[in-house]
């Protein structure tokens, strides 16, 4: 003996799980009042997964792909946010070895400054003395202080008015501040 439950639709259209309706068949009409719709509980051709039940229910492809694409978004923001930490470490490491980037910078600079002012103290000093047929060789030596300016400056060699010339001419040079006092001594060779 079957038993049947009635339901109130005047028109329902059910078909095998897996097949799609028959086109141009009417479709469910809206819940009425009307003649009374049989199902029979053990006939297995409902498909369950169209009926309205949130465990039955399938997201929508768009939802999919969308879900997709946040799952992407989210692995990338990991991936970026794993770079990031990687390179704030390299640069810790950089800043602790930064002292001697920066002092190669700062020996750099200052042969810069040596090479600078070196060609002018042709100008600045040997001008009124009278040439000579063999070159003149002085050689300066220098104190920097931590304030990169020059805390002493001693020559060596030519005469004592080229030598006077050339150590207060070294003295109004400037350095980079640099840490301790360093000392240089520059050659400076003169064709007169």
């Amino acid at each position: 003996m079957a038993t049947s439950i009635q339901y109130p639709f005047e028109q329902v259209q059910r078909h095998m799980p897996g097949t799609p309706g028959t086109p141009g068949a009417p479709l469910p009409a809206a819940p009425s009042s009307g003649s009374p719709f049989t199902i029979d509980p053990n006939d297995n051709s409902v498909d369950f997964a169209d009926v309205g039940l949130p465990w039955n229910r399938r997201l929508p492809p768009r939802w999919l792909a969308l879900t997709g694409y946040l799952l992407v978004g989210v692995a990338i923001g990991l991936v970026l946010l794993l770079g990031m930490a990687l390179s704030r470490r390299e640069r810790l490491a950089h800043a602790a070895g930064a002292a001697t980037g920066v002092a190669a910078t700062a020996a750099t600079i200052s042969d810069a400054v040596v090479h600078l002012h070196a060609a002018h103290i042709d100008k600045t000093c040997w001008q009124g003395i009278a040439p000579q047929e063999n070159p003149t060789r002085l050689t300066v030596s220098m104190a920097i202080g931590a304030d990169g300016k020059i805390r002493s400056a001693t020559s060596a060699g030519g005469s004592a008015t080229m030598r006077s010339c050339v150590e207060s001419y070294v003295k109004t040079w400037e350095f980079l501040p640099q840490t301790g006092t360093p000392s240089m001594i520059v050659p400076v060779e003169v064709a007169r």
